[in-house]
This record gives structure tokens, sequence and C-alpha cells, in this order.
């Protein structure tokens, strides 16, 4: 345990605190000593005074969590009642990452638990699970030669890992419909990988339907942050800031629902949203290599607590329809590159009253020097709808390519 304060009475009386229940202890009064000790021995919890002088408590957090020894070394900031920073702070994390000084013991103690139960519930797992392949390596290794294909099968099975790839290819050479509709009428189970230029996608398919969309590389207005602030459950502002102290080990919407960003539903409709976007890219794009793997699981954690159970059916309806849209729009407006410009004279000439919300927001973006990707990475409204609205104004002439 770090305990950072330039309080020795702090210092002294969390110490004795924690090594009583016995708790190995370092105390540094200021960030240098800190990360120095932290690169000693990596701590399980750090507790940071929020008031530090010299580097300050933020960029000390900022430091562990840019760092790639100590980025998952979870914090608790010590904070007086009615610091401004703490009062900012405290909407965007977790009730027990903020404990209130001066603390009490016990609260201190039960802050230390919340922060590290999680933690070493991993670290039982993570032993255990190397314990059995220990156990499993000395089977094989002791196996007569024709019994240890059996074993290892058997190895496989025991920890998830007997997944063979089915079906690989070209887009190219078998569309995703086709694709959707042999994995829909077999009821297959298992992981559709897409790779292209742009997209690293997994679709996790369970009896034939597809329960999430876990998107490895997306553009950035297809991330689950920018679909929660789309869908009005984040603002911007909320989002940037969660992103900054969010902890990059754990999943991101878990976190946005713990701390209180997203309720359960909420996670769900944006996990949806998201997914079905991801899909329609996917149709827009009609390129990459895919790999279906069966798995002997239904899902991952993360997939299994979600179970969207999407129609792909329903996907491939709505996504064409999109497709035929987008070639309409996209021979208007051009390529992502495209730099868009608005005519002011057009727009006064036209009226402001007579645009949609939608209309104007777009246009507050287009400022002659932002590509149509920027643009679309810094819309609220989604990027379909954005480049729908985009088309209308360029059909009015109101917005032109430069």
């Amino acid at each position: 345990m770090l305990v950072v304060d330039d309080s020795e009475q702090v210092r002294t009386a969390a110490t004795r605190a924690l090594e009583k229940d016995g708790i190995a202890v370092d105390a540094v009064r200021s960030p240098t000593e800190a990360i120095a000790a932290a690169h000693r021995a990596k701590p399980e919890l750090a507790l940071v005074d929020l008031s530090l002088k010299g580097m300050g408590s933020l960029a000390l957090c900022e430091a562990f969590a840019q760092d790639a020894v100590l980025k998952d070394v979870p914090i608790v900031l010590l904070a007086a009642a009615q610091d401004p920073v703490a009062l900012a702070l405290r909407p965007h994390v977790a009730p027990s990452a903020i404990l209130e000084k001066p603390f009490e013991l016990d609260a201190l103690r039960k802050s230390v638990r919340e922060n590290t139960k999680s933690d070493k519930e991993h670290a039982k797992k993570t032993e255990a699970r190397s314990v059995a392949i220990d156990r499993y390596a000395e089977r094989i290794a002791a196996a007569d030669p024709h019994e240890r294909g059996r074993v290892l099968n058997e190895c496989l099975e025991h920890f998830g890992a007997a997944e063979h790839i089915v079906l690989s290819g070209d887009l190219g050479a078998i569309s995703l419909a086709e694709l959707f509709q042999m994995l829909t009428l077999q009821a297959q189970t298992g992981v559709l990988r897409v790779e292209n230029h742009t997209l690293l996608l997994d679709l996790h398919f369970a009896q034939g339907r597809i329960d999430f969309v876990h998107a490895l590389k997306a553009p950035t207005e297809l991330l689950l942050g920018r679909v929660a602030v789309v869908e009005g459950c984040l603002t911007q502002r909320e989002l940037d800031l969660f992103l900054r102290y969010r902890r990059p080990q754990r999943l991101l919407g878990s976190q946005l629902v713990q701390l209180g960003y997203l309720r359960d539903e909420e996670l769900r409709s944006v996990l949806a949203r998201q997914s079905s976007e991801l899909v329609y890219e996917l149709l827009r794009q009609r390129q990459g290599r895919f790999a279906f793997t069966r798995t002997l699981d239904e899902a991952p954690p993360h997939a299994f607590e979600v179970r969207l159970g999407l129609s792909t059916d329903a996907l491939l309806m709505e996504g064409y329809r999109r497709v035929d849209e987008l070639l309409v729009i996209e021979e208007k407006l051009g390529p992502r590159e495209t730099v868009l410009d608005a005519d002011e004279h057009a727009i006064v000439k036209f009226g402001h009253q007579n645009l949609t919300e939608e209309e104007q927001i777009l246009l507050g973006l287009v400022n002659g020097r932002s590509t149509l990707a920027q643009i679309l990475s810094r819309s609220p409204i989604g990027t379909f709808d954005s480049l729908k609205s985009l088309y209308r104004l360029c059909e009015a002439k109101l917005v032109r390519k430069v």
C-alpha cells in the first residue's frame, strides 16, 4: 500500500491503522517520491492527498495512468470536505474513490477493502488458473505418446480454449449478407471477426443471433462513448472527463454504469445502437477479411451479460436501405477527406428559421478547414443523420466542397 501525503500526522495515522490489519505500507510526502516508491514495489492501492504541493495530486494520477507498470493501480484521493476540486470530481468517480479528511480509521479500512477486493479476486483466479495449467502440463508430459492428444484436448476444453476457425475468407468473395444467413440458418454460436483498413470487429453470435459487437478498431464516431453522447446519455464534457480518469483495463460500459453515468437499460440501448451502427458500416464498406470461430461457451462475460439478441435479418434490411441512401449521399459529398465550407450569403438568404435543428448543428461544424470525417467525429447527432443533413445542405447550395 502506498500513502502519499505531506502531513506527517496523516501518514503516521494511516500507516498504523493499515499495518494493524497486516498491510505493508510505504508512506511518502511528495509525488516524486511516490513514483519512485511505486516502481520499487508496485502497490495494490495508492492513497493520495488531493492538495499535494509541487507536481500535484492530479498530475500524479495522470503519471500513474500513463505508466505501463502503474496504470492499473487503484487510487483513492484524500480530500477535505469542501475542497472545490473534490466537489467537481465527485459526480464523475466512484464514491469509494474519494475519502474525506479528517477520516475515521474504519472509513479508511473500508475504502481500502472496496478498492482492492476486485483486484484480489482477480489475483486468486489467476493463481488458480496457473496451478491448473501446471498440473495439466505435468499430465501431458507424463502421458504416453498416443494419449497426449486426448489429455491436451481435455486441457483446452477445461480452459474454454478448444475453439477452432470453421470458416474464413474475403468479403469480396462471400458477402456479409451470405455469411449472416449461413450463421443464422445453422444457429451457430461463436465469434465472427472482420478486419479491414478502418475496422476490426468481433461479432459475438449465440444461436444465430448477434449478442454483441466488440469494436477493437473503429472510427471515432462509432466508439461507445461517442454513441452514448449521441443517445443523450451523457455530455461530451462528461465523456472527456471520464476518459481522462477511467481505468483502462476495465470495460468502458461497465465503468459508466458503476459510476452512475448510465443505468443498465441505458447501457443496453447504447450497445444495441453501437452494434447496429458497426454492422451498417461493414455493409457500407463491403471489404475485408473474415474468420468465424466456433466457441464452446455462448459468449465472453461482457457479451453474455448484455445478450442483445439482434436479428441478422433486421440488421441486413436496415443496413442495405442505408447503403442505398449513402451511395447517393456520398456521390454528392465525396470521400471522407473532402473539406466542406458554408456559403454565408446563401444561408442568410435562405433564412436560419428554415433550417432544421440538425442542419443548424452541422452548419456550426462546417468551417472551410475541417474534412467530412472530422465533422462526423464531432457531430452529436450520429453519422447517418449527419450525412443526410449535410446532403440536404449541399442540395440547397448552403454548403459546398472546397
